[in-house]
Order: structure tokens, then sequence, then C-alpha cells
């Protein structure tokens, strides 16, 4: 056997690891579980929170992109909650609203002034709405605070 040869099975190996080791095996991401309420259309209202962040963008993204319809029906029906917990102790657990940026370059979107649960429009704000962590955010100056449910 010659030197060349020896080296054959040596380098076969070398590369079989390579290769098996460039194949990480990642958990598959898992489909959403929808719930039957997203079926249904946008309400009024929910028109109004995505066309006031989407503006003109708001067919092509909202309407006519059925997937992302159905997991910002999914956001604001299931996954959003604006929760009145007038003492809440575990300080640590949440951020200020106010201290998170607004999603938008746009300048008519605008913190509001005061708090009006009916009218707030939590799509404002930069928050990773589809991550797998919850979130809860204090809105000042009031005992209600936005919570976030993780994306699942």
């Amino acid at each position: 056997m010659t030197l060349k040869h020896s080296f054959l099975p040596i380098i076969f190996m070398f590369f079989s690891f390579f290769a098996t080791s460039q194949t990480i095996r990642k958990k598959p991401i898992p489909l959403v579980k929808y719930l039957e309420n997203v079926e249904a259309p946008f309400t009024t209202n929910e028109l109004k929170m995505l066309k006031e962040v989407y503006k003109e963008k708001f067919e092509d993204y909202v309407i006519n992109d059925l997937a992302l319809g159905k997991a910002l029906k999914h956001l604001l029906r299931n996954r959003i909650e604006i929760k009145e917990i007038p003492e809440f102790k575990n300080v640590k657990k949440y951020k200020n609203l106010s201290t998170i940026t607004l999603d938008n370059d746009d300048p008519s979107i605008r913190r509001d002034g005061t708090f009006n649960k009916d009218s707030f429009n939590p799509l404002r704000y930069k928050v990773q709405f589809f991550s797998k962590q919850g979130q809860l955010f204090k809105i000042e100056n009031t005992g209600y605070y936005l919570v976030v449910k993780p994306q699942r």
C-alpha cells in the first residue's frame, strides 16, 4: 500500500465529518396554531389601526398578503391585550411603553397625549410582536399594561 492510498481513508473520513457537521440539526419552526376567529373579516377598529400604520401599503401588505393578514388578525385578536392591573408587584418584569420607539418614521404617527383604551393602537410601537417570548409594557400614568402573548 502506497503512502497515497493510506491517506485516502483519512481524507474520506475528514470530508464526511465536515459534511455532517455542516448540516446542523435545527428544530423546525412550529406552525402557528390559529384560532377560528382569524377566519372572520377584519373589524372596523382593526382596519383603522392597520391603515394608520401601513398607510398606502395597506392593500399590498395586509389585504393582498393572506398569510400576513391572518397573522395580524391572530396578533390583534388573540395575542395583544390591554389589561388593567392596578398594583403590579413585579416592577422588574415590564418596560415602560414610553421607552419603546414608534414603529414608523411617518411624523403623523405620534404617541397618544392621554391614554384611551378604545383608541389605543399598539401597532404604532416597535415591539417584537412575533417573538416566542411574551412581553409586558406599562402604559405610563395609568393602571394599564400592554400584554403581548408569545407567538405559538
